[in-house]
């Protein structure tokens, strides 16, 4: 369970913190005050852990929906994935 769990954990940190992200931010909130970043910080973060769960919790359902394969994410190098 604790390996799982660090296992996901380490997944959602490469996920959705790469450095650019940071760096993008701080380029687009550049006029912002340090309280507005910190607020806008804090509502991504609960937009994203709130879109991470809803997607773990339903994502075979949602894809269905859409008629989202496993397949349609792998693709090989030289080919179009369509």
């Amino acid at each position: 369970m604790l390996h799982e769990l660090f296992s996901v954990y380490l997944k959602m940190l490469v996920l959705y913190s790469p450095f650019f992200v940071l760096s993008c931010f701080i380029g687009l909130t550049r006029g912002h005050s340090s309280k507005e970043r910190k607020q806008l910080a804090w509502r991504v973060a609960i937009a994203t852990l709130v879109a991470s769960v809803l997607l773990y919790l339903f994502g075979r359902v949602i894809f269905g929906v859409f008629g989202i394969t496993a397949d349609a994410f792998r693709i090989r190098p030289g080919q179009v994935p369509f």
